[in-house]
């Protein structure tokens, strides 16, 4: 009997020992899975939060900015530096608007003159740093962005309200019987139309400024002009030819004046001559006399 009671008391040891090993185990088991959820939440959480920030970085500006840029820069060879600038505005998808030159003097020939560009608005800061890097001398850059956002997004406005006017007034044009209604309704379509032309018209303006920024280059250049043998202004003999006929056509004038003073006055001649013969008769009677 005490056996049979120690044999039970023992199962019943056993028993509670392995249910306390099963529980330790599962709990164990939860805690991990928690842990494990825990921490894949986690990083979910942050590779969300990294994909959005990612994104809105490459999320592009809605803002419209004029950019313009003003250089003056010194150049060794004027034609060749017109030239480069040329093809890195056109490799940069842009081109030039203007161009003017002059030389600054007869004896130094050097040339100087102002390029006016249109550059992609991407290609903006590129263009300039090509510039600065290039065989160019940079004296003064000046760089300035006008934000016409404000602008642009009232224009979007009042642009959709006077469509919606347009629309308006075509439907009530529709149903317009009379002749009166039909001109109102058409003067006032006119100006409606008219006012959206002008919109239309800003807008594509601003956006052909803000998608393409201006560029000004004031070029000057520095190198030394060595000045070679010209005889090609000497000209001696046309000259010569032309002082020997200076000096014969001085000789026919003064000839010809003499003509003409002496031969224009030969009535005073004549009157001065008998003058002078009766003095000198009468002269000569007194003498003998």
């Amino acid at each position: 009997m005490k056996a049979a009671a120690a044999l039970i008391f023992l199962m019943l040891i056993l028993t509670g020992c392995l249910g306390g090993a099963s529980e330790s185990k599962k709990d164990s088991s939860d805690t991990a899975s928690e842990s494990s959820s825990k921490s894949g939440g986690k990083a979910e959480t942050e590779q969300a939060a990294s994909d959005n920030k990612e994104q809105a970085l490459q999320t592009p500006s809605n803002r419209k900015i004029i950019y313009t840029a003003d250089m003056v820069i010194e150049v060794k060879d004027f034609d060749k530096a017109y030239q480069n600038i040329q093809n890195e505005a056109q490799s940069a998808g842009g081109y030039v608007v203007s161009t003017n030159s002059n030389v600054s003097g007869e004896e130094s020939g050097l040339n100087e003159g102002t390029m006016t560009l249109r550059i992609p608005q991407e290609k903006f800061s590129g263009f300039l740093s090509s510039m600065e890097k290039g065989a160019y001398k940079i004296l003064q850059k000046n760089i300035s962005g006008q934000d016409v956002t404000e602008e642009f997004v009232d224009l979007e406005s009042r642009l959709k309200a006077k469509e919606a006017v347009e629309a308006r007034l075509l439907e009530f044009m529709k149903g317009a019987g009379k002749t009166e209604d039909l001109l109102a309704i058409s003067k006032d379509l006119s100006a409606v139309q008219e006012e959206i032309e002008q919109l239309k018209g800003r807008m594509k303006y601003l956006q052909n400024q803000t998608d393409l920024s201006t560029i000004t280059i004031q070029l000057s250049e520095t190198k030394v002009v060595v000045p070679g043998v010209n005889n090609h202004d000497l000209n001696t003999w046309e000259k010569t030819q032309k002082q020997f006929m200076n000096s014969v056509n001085a000789l026919l004038y003064a000839g010809s004046a003499l003509i003409i003073f002496f031969a224009g006055n030969l009535p005073v001649w004549i009157l001065l001559l008998a003058a002078g013969g009766a003095v000198y008769y009468f002269w000569r009677k007194r003498r003998s006399d």
